[in-house]
Protein backbone atom coordinates (compact mmCIF):
# COMPACT_ATOMS: atom_id res chain seq x y z
CA UNK A 1 0.00 0.00 0.00
CA UNK A 2 0.95 3.73 -0.41
CA UNK A 3 2.40 5.44 2.44
CA UNK A 4 -0.14 6.91 4.72
CA UNK A 5 -3.11 4.45 3.49
CA UNK A 6 -5.42 2.77 5.06
CA UNK A 7 -7.08 -0.58 4.53
CA UNK A 8 -9.63 1.02 2.79
CA UNK A 9 -7.60 2.17 0.41
CA UNK A 10 -5.01 -0.54 -2.02
CA UNK A 11 -2.10 1.33 -3.87
CA UNK A 12 -0.85 5.16 -3.61
CA UNK A 13 -3.72 7.56 -2.49
CA UNK A 14 -2.06 9.95 -5.04
CA UNK A 15 -2.98 7.93 -7.83
CA UNK A 16 -6.47 8.68 -7.16
CA UNK A 17 -6.35 12.17 -7.48
CA UNK A 18 -8.16 14.28 -10.66
CA UNK A 19 -6.65 17.63 -11.29
CA UNK A 20 -9.17 20.44 -12.35
CA UNK A 21 -7.99 22.52 -14.95
CA UNK A 22 -10.25 25.53 -17.12
CA UNK A 23 -10.02 26.22 -20.63
CA UNK A 24 -6.72 28.51 -20.38
CA UNK A 25 -4.90 25.02 -18.95
CA UNK A 26 -4.50 26.78 -15.72
CA UNK A 27 -4.48 24.38 -12.24
CA UNK A 28 -7.78 25.09 -10.52
CA UNK A 29 -7.70 22.30 -7.66
CA UNK A 30 -8.37 18.45 -7.48
CA UNK A 31 -10.80 16.07 -7.18
CA UNK A 32 -11.04 12.48 -6.23
CA UNK A 33 -13.38 9.47 -8.12
CA UNK A 34 -16.05 8.29 -5.19
CA UNK A 35 -18.21 5.68 -6.77
CA UNK A 36 -18.28 3.02 -10.16
CA UNK A 37 -20.08 6.15 -11.68
CA UNK A 38 -17.16 8.44 -12.14
CA UNK A 39 -18.50 11.25 -10.03
CA UNK A 40 -15.80 13.28 -8.76
CA UNK A 41 -15.94 15.21 -5.80
CA UNK A 42 -14.35 18.68 -5.24
CA UNK A 43 -14.50 21.47 -3.42
CA UNK A 44 -17.21 24.19 -4.53
CA UNK A 45 -14.29 26.89 -4.89
CA UNK A 46 -11.98 24.97 -7.48
CA UNK A 47 -14.80 24.64 -10.13
CA UNK A 48 -17.48 27.35 -9.39
CA UNK A 49 -18.04 30.24 -12.34
CA UNK A 50 -16.21 28.18 -14.60
CA UNK A 51 -18.42 27.83 -17.76
CA UNK A 52 -16.12 24.71 -18.94
CA UNK A 53 -13.35 22.39 -17.18
CA UNK A 54 -11.07 19.80 -17.91
CA UNK A 55 -10.60 16.98 -15.80
CA UNK A 56 -6.95 15.66 -16.04
CA UNK A 57 -6.12 11.42 -14.74
CA UNK A 58 -2.79 10.70 -13.45
CA UNK A 59 -2.60 7.89 -16.84
CA UNK A 60 -2.89 11.60 -19.21
CA UNK A 61 -6.39 10.86 -20.35
CA UNK A 62 -8.68 13.95 -19.83
CA UNK A 63 -12.81 14.76 -19.95
CA UNK A 64 -14.09 18.15 -20.69
CA UNK A 65 -17.06 19.01 -18.81
CA UNK A 66 -19.68 21.55 -19.15
CA UNK A 67 -22.59 23.24 -16.45
CA UNK A 68 -24.48 20.16 -17.60
CA UNK A 69 -22.65 18.17 -15.59
CA UNK A 70 -21.46 20.11 -12.26
CA UNK A 71 -23.87 20.23 -9.34
CA UNK A 72 -22.56 22.76 -6.89
CA UNK A 73 -23.60 22.18 -3.46
CA UNK A 74 -22.79 25.59 -1.72
CA UNK A 75 -24.29 25.06 1.53
CA UNK A 76 -21.52 22.28 1.86
CA UNK A 77 -18.88 24.10 0.38
CA UNK A 78 -18.11 20.96 -2.17
CA UNK A 79 -19.31 20.55 -5.91
CA UNK A 80 -19.77 16.65 -7.92
CA UNK A 81 -18.98 16.57 -11.50
CA UNK A 82 -20.84 13.85 -13.25
CA UNK A 83 -18.63 11.89 -15.46
CA UNK A 84 -20.32 9.20 -16.79
CA UNK A 85 -22.16 10.88 -19.88
CA UNK A 86 -18.43 11.84 -21.32
CA UNK A 87 -17.00 7.86 -21.07
CA UNK A 88 -16.43 8.38 -16.76
CA UNK A 89 -12.78 8.23 -15.30
CA UNK A 90 -10.39 5.75 -14.81
CA UNK A 91 -8.89 4.43 -11.45
CA UNK A 92 -10.59 3.58 -7.83
CA UNK A 93 -13.18 4.88 -5.93
CA UNK A 94 -11.63 6.43 -2.47
CA UNK A 95 -14.45 5.73 0.67
CA UNK A 96 -16.01 7.99 2.17
CA UNK A 97 -15.39 7.42 5.76
CA UNK A 98 -18.42 7.75 8.52
CA UNK A 99 -18.13 10.47 11.58
CA UNK A 100 -15.70 13.25 12.51
CA UNK A 101 -12.29 13.74 11.45
CA UNK A 102 -10.28 13.77 15.35
CA UNK A 103 -7.12 11.67 14.76
CA UNK A 104 -3.68 12.34 13.05
CA UNK A 105 -4.78 12.74 9.24
CA UNK A 106 -3.29 13.03 5.64
CA UNK A 107 -3.74 14.50 2.73
CA UNK A 108 -2.61 13.18 -0.78
CA UNK A 109 -1.45 16.04 -3.07
CA UNK A 110 1.01 16.40 -6.16
CA UNK A 111 4.03 17.86 -6.82
CA UNK A 112 2.77 17.91 -10.44
CA UNK A 113 6.07 19.26 -12.01
CA UNK A 114 7.96 16.44 -11.49
CA UNK A 115 4.88 13.99 -10.94
CA UNK A 116 6.34 13.30 -7.67
CA UNK A 117 3.47 11.74 -4.91
CA UNK A 118 3.47 13.57 -1.47
CA UNK A 119 1.38 13.74 1.56
CA UNK A 120 0.26 16.36 3.78
CA UNK A 121 0.78 15.17 7.46
CA UNK A 122 -1.69 17.04 10.41
CA UNK A 123 -4.33 16.68 12.56
CA UNK A 124 -7.46 18.97 13.09
CA UNK A 125 -7.12 22.02 15.50
CA UNK A 126 -10.71 23.52 16.06
CA UNK A 127 -14.03 23.98 13.79
CA UNK A 128 -16.29 26.91 13.10
CA UNK A 129 -18.80 28.13 10.48
CA UNK A 130 -17.62 28.95 6.71
CA UNK A 131 -18.69 30.75 4.13
CA UNK A 132 -19.12 29.65 0.78
CA UNK A 133 -21.07 31.13 -2.79
CA UNK A 134 -20.74 33.90 -5.38
CA UNK A 135 -22.21 37.48 -5.35
CA UNK A 136 -25.23 38.13 -3.36
CA UNK A 137 -25.68 34.03 -3.31
CA UNK A 138 -23.62 33.08 -0.16
CA UNK A 139 -23.98 30.21 2.32
CA UNK A 140 -23.20 29.06 5.87
CA UNK A 141 -21.34 25.70 5.89
CA UNK A 142 -21.67 24.32 9.69
CA UNK A 143 -18.75 22.55 11.06
CA UNK A 144 -15.79 23.74 8.62
CA UNK A 145 -12.42 21.86 10.47
CA UNK A 146 -9.41 24.07 10.69
CA UNK A 147 -6.09 21.63 10.28
CA UNK A 148 -2.98 22.11 10.76
CA UNK A 149 -1.27 20.34 8.07
CA UNK A 150 2.45 19.88 6.90
CA UNK A 151 1.49 21.63 3.82
CA UNK A 152 -1.02 23.66 2.30
CA UNK A 153 -2.87 21.31 -0.56
CA UNK A 154 -5.00 22.38 -3.31
CA UNK A 155 -8.77 22.96 -3.14
CA UNK A 156 -10.37 19.93 -3.54
CA UNK A 157 -7.86 17.65 -2.16
CA UNK A 158 -9.07 14.79 -0.38
CA UNK A 159 -8.50 14.66 3.19
CA UNK A 160 -7.87 10.54 4.27
CA UNK A 161 -7.94 8.88 7.73
CA UNK A 162 -4.83 7.17 7.62
CA UNK A 163 -5.50 4.16 9.45
CA UNK A 164 -8.53 3.37 7.03
CA UNK A 165 -7.92 5.38 4.18
CA UNK A 166 -11.39 6.32 4.08
CA UNK A 167 -11.87 10.22 3.03
CA UNK A 168 -13.17 12.42 6.39
CA UNK A 169 -13.38 16.08 4.19
CA UNK A 170 -12.07 18.24 1.56
CA UNK A 171 -9.65 21.09 1.48
CA UNK A 172 -11.70 24.05 0.69
CA UNK A 173 -9.10 27.25 2.01
CA UNK A 174 -11.62 29.87 0.68
CA UNK A 175 -14.47 29.00 2.68
CA UNK A 176 -12.34 30.86 6.02
CA UNK A 177 -15.04 33.28 7.14
CA UNK A 178 -12.41 35.14 8.87
CA UNK A 179 -8.55 34.86 8.65
CA UNK A 180 -6.86 32.42 11.26
CA UNK A 181 -4.60 29.43 11.93
CA UNK A 182 -5.24 26.41 9.86
CA UNK A 183 -5.99 25.31 6.68
CA UNK A 184 -9.81 24.94 6.23
CA UNK A 185 -11.57 21.79 5.20
CA UNK A 186 -15.19 20.49 4.59
CA UNK A 187 -16.42 17.44 5.85
CA UNK A 188 -18.51 14.83 3.84
CA UNK A 189 -20.46 13.96 6.44
CA UNK A 190 -21.69 16.69 8.48
CA UNK A 191 -23.41 16.88 11.97
CA UNK A 192 -27.05 16.33 9.94
CA UNK A 193 -27.00 13.86 7.29
CA UNK A 194 -28.20 15.04 3.55
CA UNK A 195 -31.58 13.94 2.38
CA UNK A 196 -31.11 10.89 1.11
CA UNK A 197 -33.01 12.07 -2.35
CA UNK A 198 -30.16 14.80 -2.51
CA UNK A 199 -27.41 14.57 -4.82
CA UNK A 200 -24.96 14.66 -2.06
CA UNK A 201 -27.20 11.99 -0.10
CA UNK A 202 -27.16 9.49 -2.92
CA UNK A 203 -24.17 9.83 -3.70
CA UNK A 204 -22.62 8.79 -0.06
CA UNK A 205 -25.03 5.90 -0.62
CA UNK A 206 -23.62 4.89 -4.01
CA UNK A 207 -19.78 5.36 -2.51
CA UNK A 208 -20.94 3.16 0.51
CA UNK A 209 -21.81 0.38 -1.85
CA UNK A 210 -18.78 0.92 -4.19
CA UNK A 211 -15.86 1.46 -2.47
CA UNK A 212 -15.08 -1.18 0.51
CA UNK A 213 -13.86 0.51 3.37
CA UNK A 214 -13.03 -1.63 6.82
CA UNK A 215 -12.13 -1.09 10.48
CA UNK A 216 -13.73 1.70 12.36
CA UNK A 217 -14.92 3.25 8.46
CA UNK A 218 -16.73 -0.21 7.33
CA UNK A 219 -19.39 0.48 4.91
CA UNK A 220 -21.26 -1.36 3.34
CA UNK A 221 -19.54 -2.14 0.22
CA UNK A 222 -16.87 -3.53 3.12
CA UNK A 223 -19.39 -5.73 4.76
CA UNK A 224 -20.67 -7.11 1.28
CA UNK A 225 -16.85 -7.90 0.34
CA UNK A 226 -16.09 -9.52 3.43
CA UNK A 227 -19.41 -11.51 3.46
CA UNK A 228 -18.51 -12.81 0.38
CA UNK A 229 -14.84 -13.68 1.34
CA UNK A 230 -16.22 -15.78 3.75
CA UNK A 231 -18.71 -17.43 1.92
CA UNK A 232 -16.26 -18.11 -0.63
CA UNK A 233 -13.88 -19.71 2.43
CA UNK A 234 -17.04 -21.24 3.92
CA UNK A 235 -16.84 -24.81 5.57
CA UNK A 236 -18.04 -26.33 2.41
CA UNK A 237 -14.57 -25.46 1.49
CA UNK A 238 -13.11 -22.82 -1.13
CA UNK A 239 -14.65 -22.80 -4.08
CA UNK A 240 -17.50 -25.34 -3.54
CA UNK A 241 -20.38 -22.62 -3.10
CA UNK A 242 -20.21 -21.73 -6.87
CA UNK A 243 -19.53 -25.23 -8.14
CA UNK A 244 -22.76 -26.44 -5.79
CA UNK A 245 -24.83 -23.66 -7.29
CA UNK A 246 -23.88 -24.54 -10.65
CA UNK A 247 -25.16 -28.24 -10.26
CA UNK A 248 -28.42 -26.94 -9.62
CA UNK A 249 -31.74 -28.08 -11.26
CA UNK A 250 -34.64 -25.82 -11.29
CA UNK A 251 -37.21 -27.59 -8.78
CA UNK A 252 -40.87 -26.24 -7.59
CA UNK A 253 -39.64 -26.90 -4.00
CA UNK A 254 -36.65 -25.38 -4.10
CA UNK A 255 -35.53 -21.62 -3.53
CA UNK A 256 -35.86 -20.14 -7.42
CA UNK A 257 -38.53 -17.95 -5.76
CA UNK A 258 -38.33 -14.66 -4.03
CA UNK A 259 -35.98 -13.99 -1.06
CA UNK A 260 -37.20 -15.66 2.48
CA UNK A 261 -39.10 -12.48 4.55
CA UNK A 262 -39.46 -14.52 7.57
CA UNK A 263 -36.87 -13.96 10.51
CA UNK A 264 -36.21 -17.84 10.37
CA UNK A 265 -36.95 -20.11 7.60
CA UNK A 266 -36.32 -24.15 7.40
CA UNK A 267 -35.55 -26.40 4.63
CA UNK A 268 -36.35 -29.99 5.05
CA UNK A 269 -35.00 -32.97 3.19
CA UNK A 270 -33.69 -36.36 3.17
CA UNK A 271 -30.09 -37.29 3.29
CA UNK A 272 -28.97 -36.38 -0.96
CA UNK A 273 -31.78 -34.16 -1.63
CA UNK A 274 -30.12 -30.92 -2.46
CA UNK A 275 -30.33 -29.27 0.48
CA UNK A 276 -26.87 -27.61 0.44
CA UNK A 277 -27.33 -27.35 -3.30
CA UNK A 278 -30.40 -25.15 -3.13
CA UNK A 279 -28.41 -23.18 -0.08
CA UNK A 280 -25.28 -22.47 -2.20
CA UNK A 281 -27.66 -21.29 -5.59
CA UNK A 282 -29.40 -18.78 -3.79
CA UNK A 283 -26.13 -17.56 -1.67
CA UNK A 284 -24.41 -17.10 -5.18
CA UNK A 285 -27.52 -15.35 -6.59
CA UNK A 286 -27.31 -12.96 -3.52
CA UNK A 287 -24.09 -12.30 -4.24
CA UNK A 288 -24.09 -11.71 -8.28
CA UNK A 289 -27.32 -9.62 -8.16
CA UNK A 290 -26.98 -6.21 -9.42
CA UNK A 291 -27.81 -5.48 -5.99
CA UNK A 292 -25.53 -7.51 -3.84
CA UNK A 293 -27.26 -8.94 -0.62
CA UNK A 294 -24.78 -9.91 2.12
CA UNK A 295 -24.97 -13.92 3.33
CA UNK A 296 -22.62 -15.62 5.67
CA UNK A 297 -22.36 -19.44 5.31
CA UNK A 298 -22.40 -21.84 8.70
CA UNK A 299 -22.22 -24.98 9.12
CA UNK A 300 -23.47 -26.92 12.57
CA UNK A 301 -19.78 -28.43 12.71
CA UNK A 302 -18.80 -24.54 13.08
CA UNK A 303 -20.40 -24.07 16.42
CA UNK A 304 -18.62 -25.12 19.48
CA UNK A 305 -19.85 -25.76 23.07
CA UNK A 306 -18.95 -22.36 24.63
CA UNK A 307 -21.17 -20.69 21.91
CA UNK A 308 -24.10 -18.76 23.84
CA UNK A 309 -25.32 -17.72 20.59
CA UNK A 310 -25.37 -17.39 16.75
CA UNK A 311 -22.90 -14.27 17.03
CA UNK A 312 -19.79 -16.92 18.20
CA UNK A 313 -19.59 -19.01 15.33
CA UNK A 314 -19.92 -16.09 13.25
CA UNK A 315 -17.87 -14.14 14.66
CA UNK A 316 -15.28 -16.74 14.28
CA UNK A 317 -16.16 -17.16 10.72
CA UNK A 318 -15.57 -13.07 9.84
CA UNK A 319 -12.56 -13.54 11.56
CA UNK A 320 -10.91 -15.97 9.45
CA UNK A 321 -11.84 -14.28 6.01
CA UNK A 322 -10.89 -10.56 7.59
CA UNK A 323 -7.58 -12.64 8.19
CA UNK A 324 -7.58 -13.97 4.51
CA UNK A 325 -8.32 -10.37 2.66
CA UNK A 326 -5.92 -9.01 5.26
CA UNK A 327 -8.16 -6.11 6.51
CA UNK A 328 -9.56 -5.62 10.38
CA UNK A 329 -11.99 -7.97 12.05
CA UNK A 330 -15.57 -7.07 12.00
CA UNK A 331 -18.21 -7.77 14.63
CA UNK A 332 -20.74 -9.95 13.17
CA UNK A 333 -23.71 -7.64 14.93
CA UNK A 334 -21.80 -4.30 13.47
CA UNK A 335 -21.89 -5.89 10.34
CA UNK A 336 -25.36 -7.10 10.16
CA UNK A 337 -26.91 -3.44 11.54
CA UNK A 338 -25.06 -1.66 8.55
CA UNK A 339 -26.62 -4.15 5.96
CA UNK A 340 -30.36 -3.63 7.22
CA UNK A 341 -29.58 0.29 7.71
CA UNK A 342 -28.62 -0.02 3.60
CA UNK A 343 -32.10 -2.44 3.33
CA UNK A 344 -29.81 -5.48 2.51
CA UNK A 345 -30.71 -7.54 5.23
CA UNK A 346 -28.15 -9.99 6.32
CA UNK A 347 -28.82 -13.59 5.76
CA UNK A 348 -26.94 -16.83 8.15
CA UNK A 349 -27.06 -20.27 6.47
CA UNK A 350 -27.17 -23.01 8.82
CA UNK A 351 -26.47 -25.87 6.98
CA UNK A 352 -26.40 -29.68 8.60
CA UNK A 353 -27.31 -28.71 12.33
CA UNK A 354 -27.61 -31.19 13.54
CA UNK A 355 -23.95 -31.47 12.78
CA UNK A 356 -23.19 -29.55 16.36
CA UNK A 357 -20.90 -30.95 18.90
CA UNK A 358 -23.50 -30.86 21.07
CA UNK A 359 -27.12 -31.21 20.89
CA UNK A 360 -28.46 -27.51 20.60
CA UNK A 361 -29.98 -26.41 23.57
CA UNK A 362 -33.41 -24.58 24.15
CA UNK A 363 -31.28 -21.87 25.63
CA UNK A 364 -28.89 -21.52 22.65
CA UNK A 365 -31.98 -21.64 19.96
CA UNK A 366 -33.90 -18.78 21.68
CA UNK A 367 -30.95 -16.63 22.43
CA UNK A 368 -30.23 -17.08 18.70
CA UNK A 369 -33.54 -15.97 17.51
CA UNK A 370 -32.91 -13.12 19.87
CA UNK A 371 -29.84 -12.20 18.33
CA UNK A 372 -31.55 -12.23 14.67
CA UNK A 373 -33.91 -10.11 15.38
CA UNK A 374 -31.93 -7.56 17.59
CA UNK A 375 -29.61 -7.34 14.74
CA UNK A 376 -32.66 -7.40 11.93
CA UNK A 377 -30.96 -10.12 10.30
CA UNK A 378 -32.67 -13.46 8.85
CA UNK A 379 -31.62 -16.78 9.26
CA UNK A 380 -32.23 -20.37 6.68
CA UNK A 381 -31.21 -23.89 8.35
CA UNK A 382 -31.07 -26.98 6.35
CA UNK A 383 -31.53 -29.79 8.00
CA UNK A 384 -32.88 -33.69 7.99
CA UNK A 385 -36.53 -34.38 9.30
CA UNK A 386 -35.12 -35.53 12.22
CA UNK A 387 -33.39 -32.76 13.12
CA UNK A 388 -36.07 -30.41 12.54
CA UNK A 389 -37.69 -32.26 15.85
CA UNK A 390 -34.23 -31.07 17.52
CA UNK A 391 -34.81 -27.77 16.55
CA UNK A 392 -37.46 -26.95 19.94
CA UNK A 393 -37.89 -23.35 19.99
CA UNK A 394 -37.19 -22.50 16.74
CA UNK A 395 -39.89 -24.57 15.34
CA UNK A 396 -42.92 -22.36 15.91
CA UNK A 397 -40.86 -19.14 14.91
CA UNK A 398 -39.82 -21.12 11.33
CA UNK A 399 -41.60 -20.96 8.12
CA UNK A 400 -40.42 -24.63 7.32
CA UNK A 401 -40.28 -25.66 3.36
CA UNK A 402 -39.96 -29.17 2.16
CA UNK A 403 -37.63 -30.70 -0.28
CA UNK A 404 -38.53 -33.79 -2.30
CA UNK A 405 -37.93 -35.77 -5.20
CA UNK A 406 -37.22 -33.74 -8.58
CA UNK A 407 -40.18 -33.81 -10.87
CA UNK A 408 -40.07 -36.00 -13.75
CA UNK A 409 -39.40 -32.71 -15.94
CA UNK A 410 -36.30 -31.73 -13.45
CA UNK A 411 -35.26 -35.35 -13.23
CA UNK A 412 -35.27 -35.37 -17.10
CA UNK A 413 -32.78 -31.93 -17.18
CA UNK A 414 -30.96 -32.77 -14.57
CA UNK A 415 -30.04 -36.24 -17.15
CA UNK A 416 -29.42 -34.41 -20.22
CA UNK A 417 -26.70 -32.15 -18.20
CA UNK A 418 -24.90 -35.19 -16.86
CA UNK A 419 -25.62 -36.92 -20.60
CA UNK A 420 -27.30 -40.14 -18.79
CA UNK A 421 -28.99 -42.11 -21.14
CA UNK A 422 -32.84 -42.68 -19.66
CA UNK A 423 -31.89 -46.38 -18.72
CA UNK A 424 -28.69 -45.28 -16.77
CA UNK A 425 -30.50 -45.21 -13.70
CA UNK A 426 -33.89 -47.58 -12.37
CA UNK A 427 -36.89 -45.92 -11.71
CA UNK A 428 -36.33 -45.23 -8.14
CA UNK A 429 -32.95 -43.33 -8.44
CA UNK A 430 -34.01 -40.91 -11.27
CA UNK A 431 -35.70 -37.97 -9.02
CA UNK A 432 -32.45 -38.24 -6.99
CA UNK A 433 -30.53 -35.08 -6.58
CA UNK A 434 -27.25 -37.14 -5.06
CA UNK A 435 -28.09 -40.03 -6.90
CA UNK A 436 -27.63 -38.27 -10.71
CA UNK A 437 -24.94 -36.35 -9.73
CA UNK A 438 -23.30 -39.54 -9.19
CA UNK A 439 -24.02 -41.11 -11.98
CA UNK A 440 -23.27 -38.16 -14.27
CA UNK A 441 -19.40 -38.62 -12.65
CA UNK A 442 -19.68 -42.38 -13.67
CA UNK A 443 -20.76 -41.83 -16.94
CA UNK A 444 -18.13 -39.21 -17.95
CA UNK A 445 -15.94 -41.53 -16.26
CA UNK A 446 -16.52 -43.90 -19.15
CA UNK A 447 -19.14 -45.82 -17.13
CA UNK A 448 -22.03 -47.05 -19.59
CA UNK A 449 -24.42 -48.50 -16.83
CA UNK A 450 -27.38 -49.41 -16.06
CA UNK A 451 -26.84 -48.84 -12.43
CA UNK A 452 -29.30 -51.37 -10.77
CA UNK A 453 -29.43 -49.95 -6.96
CA UNK A 454 -28.65 -46.88 -5.27
CA UNK A 455 -25.42 -49.32 -3.02
CA UNK A 456 -24.46 -49.88 -6.64
CA UNK A 457 -24.24 -46.54 -7.61
CA UNK A 458 -22.06 -45.77 -4.41
CA UNK A 459 -19.82 -48.47 -4.90
CA UNK A 460 -18.94 -47.15 -8.34
CA UNK A 461 -18.21 -43.64 -7.26
CA UNK A 462 -16.25 -45.14 -4.01
CA UNK A 463 -13.96 -46.65 -6.78
CA UNK A 464 -14.29 -44.27 -9.42
CA UNK A 465 -13.32 -41.52 -6.42
CA UNK A 466 -10.26 -44.00 -4.98
CA UNK A 467 -8.64 -44.30 -8.40
CA UNK A 468 -8.87 -40.44 -8.91
CA UNK A 469 -6.75 -40.07 -5.62
CA UNK A 470 -4.19 -42.30 -6.72
CA UNK A 471 -3.71 -41.15 -9.63
CA UNK A 472 -3.14 -37.80 -8.07
CA UNK A 473 -0.85 -39.74 -5.31
CA UNK A 474 0.81 -41.10 -8.11
CA UNK A 475 1.74 -38.25 -10.38
CA UNK A 476 2.33 -36.12 -7.22
CA UNK A 477 6.62 -36.61 -6.75
CA UNK A 478 6.68 -35.20 -10.48
CA UNK A 479 4.68 -31.71 -9.11
CA UNK A 480 1.85 -30.78 -10.29
CA UNK A 481 0.18 -32.18 -13.57
CA UNK A 482 -2.55 -32.75 -14.78
CA UNK A 483 -4.94 -35.60 -13.92
CA UNK A 484 -8.20 -37.25 -15.27
CA UNK A 485 -10.81 -39.04 -13.70
CA UNK A 486 -11.39 -43.34 -14.45
CA UNK A 487 -10.40 -44.47 -17.61
CA UNK A 488 -7.19 -46.29 -18.71
CA UNK A 489 -4.32 -45.13 -17.31
CA UNK A 490 -2.75 -42.27 -18.94
CA UNK A 491 0.89 -42.04 -20.67
CA UNK A 492 3.42 -42.43 -17.97
CA UNK A 493 1.46 -44.26 -15.61
CA UNK A 494 2.13 -47.55 -13.81
CA UNK A 495 -1.37 -48.81 -14.26
CA UNK A 496 -0.46 -51.34 -11.28
CA UNK A 497 0.73 -48.64 -9.01
CA UNK A 498 -2.22 -46.85 -9.97
CA UNK A 499 -4.46 -49.64 -8.85
CA UNK A 500 -2.21 -50.52 -5.77
CA UNK A 501 -2.51 -47.29 -4.39
CA UNK A 502 -6.30 -46.78 -4.91
CA UNK A 503 -6.70 -50.19 -3.21
CA UNK A 504 -5.05 -48.47 -0.16
CA UNK A 505 -7.27 -45.12 -0.37
CA UNK A 506 -10.41 -47.44 -0.44
CA UNK A 507 -8.65 -49.25 2.64
CA UNK A 508 -7.99 -45.78 4.05
CA UNK A 509 -11.63 -43.98 3.73
CA UNK A 510 -13.33 -47.81 5.05
CA UNK A 511 -11.21 -46.75 8.50
CA UNK A 512 -12.02 -43.30 8.68
CA UNK A 513 -15.74 -44.24 8.43
CA UNK A 514 -15.64 -46.89 11.03
CA UNK A 515 -13.95 -44.12 12.79
CA UNK A 516 -16.75 -41.85 12.01
CA UNK A 517 -19.56 -44.26 13.14
CA UNK A 518 -18.05 -44.65 16.53
CA UNK A 519 -17.16 -41.28 17.05
CA UNK A 520 -19.88 -39.09 19.29
CA UNK A 521 -20.75 -36.34 16.56
CA UNK A 522 -19.66 -38.20 13.69
CA UNK A 523 -16.68 -36.31 12.64
CA UNK A 524 -13.40 -37.88 11.87
CA UNK A 525 -10.50 -35.77 14.21
CA UNK A 526 -7.96 -34.31 12.51
CA UNK A 527 -5.58 -35.66 13.85
CA UNK A 528 -7.06 -38.92 12.26
CA UNK A 529 -7.28 -37.66 9.32
CA UNK A 530 -3.63 -36.58 9.05
CA UNK A 531 -2.93 -40.38 10.18
CA UNK A 532 -4.67 -41.73 7.22
CA UNK A 533 -3.71 -39.41 4.79
CA UNK A 534 -1.01 -37.27 5.33
CA UNK A 535 0.25 -34.53 3.51
CA UNK A 536 3.57 -36.15 2.56
CA UNK A 537 2.95 -38.09 -0.77
CA UNK A 538 -0.07 -35.74 -1.77
CA UNK A 539 -2.91 -37.77 0.07
CA UNK A 540 -4.24 -35.06 1.96
CA UNK A 541 -4.99 -32.70 -0.69
CA UNK A 542 -6.02 -35.57 -2.92
CA UNK A 543 -8.70 -36.60 -0.59
CA UNK A 544 -9.62 -33.08 0.19
CA UNK A 545 -9.72 -32.05 -3.64
CA UNK A 546 -12.02 -35.21 -4.66
CA UNK A 547 -14.51 -34.10 -1.74
CA UNK A 548 -13.93 -37.92 0.15
CA UNK A 549 -13.50 -35.92 3.06
CA UNK A 550 -13.86 -31.93 3.93
CA UNK A 551 -12.67 -29.80 6.34
CA UNK A 552 -15.96 -29.11 8.88
CA UNK A 553 -15.39 -27.61 12.64
CA UNK A 554 -12.85 -28.63 14.04
CA UNK A 555 -12.55 -32.16 12.51
CA UNK A 556 -13.39 -33.79 8.45
CA UNK A 557 -16.86 -34.97 7.52
CA UNK A 558 -18.12 -36.56 4.14
CA UNK A 559 -18.54 -34.72 1.34
CA UNK A 560 -21.77 -36.45 0.67
CA UNK A 561 -23.99 -37.06 3.10
CA UNK A 562 -25.85 -40.20 2.10
CA UNK A 563 -22.75 -41.20 0.39
CA UNK A 564 -21.30 -41.51 4.28
CA UNK A 565 -24.14 -43.38 5.42
CA UNK A 566 -24.16 -46.08 3.09
CA UNK A 567 -20.11 -46.44 3.61
CA UNK A 568 -20.85 -46.62 7.38
CA UNK A 569 -23.52 -48.83 7.66
CA UNK A 570 -20.92 -51.03 5.58
CA UNK A 571 -19.53 -51.56 8.92
CA UNK A 572 -22.87 -51.43 11.56
CA UNK A 573 -21.93 -54.47 13.53
CA UNK A 574 -26.24 -54.28 14.09
CA UNK A 575 -26.04 -57.79 16.09
CA UNK A 576 -23.68 -56.21 19.01
CA UNK A 577 -25.65 -53.35 18.86
CA UNK A 578 -28.98 -54.98 19.52
CA UNK A 579 -26.87 -57.13 22.33
CA UNK A 580 -25.96 -53.34 23.71
CA UNK A 581 -29.63 -51.94 23.76
CA UNK A 582 -30.88 -54.96 25.48
CA UNK A 583 -27.79 -54.84 28.49
CA UNK A 584 -28.94 -51.33 28.89
CA UNK A 585 -32.50 -52.18 28.81
CA UNK A 586 -31.87 -54.66 31.68
CA UNK A 587 -29.91 -52.75 33.49
CA UNK A 588 -32.74 -49.37 33.33
CA UNK A 589 -35.74 -52.57 34.59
Amino acid sequence: MGEGAGAGFAGDPAQALLRIRDQQGRLCGLGFVADRDGTVVTAHEAVAGLPRLVLHTPGGQSRVLGPESVDLLPDRGLALLRTAAVGGVPGPALPIGRGPATGPLAVPHQRWEDGAPALARGGPIGRENGRCGDGALVRTVPGVLLLDLSATPLAGAPVLDPETGAVLAVIAPRVRAVPGPGVAAVPLTADTAPPGDSPLGRLLARNGADAPAYGRALNLGGALRLARAQLEGAAAGPGRIAELAADRVDRPDGLSGEEPQDVLTVLLGESGSGRTTELAALAVRRAGAARPLPTLWLRGADLAPGDRTLGDPLRRRLAAAARQSGVPEVEPGELAALCADAGRPLLVVLDGPEEAPLALSARWLTAGLEWLRAHRARALVACRPDGWDQLGPWRSAARALWLGPLTDDAAARAGRRYGLPEAFLGPAERGHPLALRLAGELRGAGVHGPVGSRAELFGGWLDLACLTVARRVALTPGGPRRHRRGGPAAPGEDARQVRRLAAVAAGRLHEAARLMLGAGDGALPAEEFARLFPDAGGWARAVREERLLVPAGTGYRAGHEEWAEWLQSLHLDLDAALRLVLELSLIHI
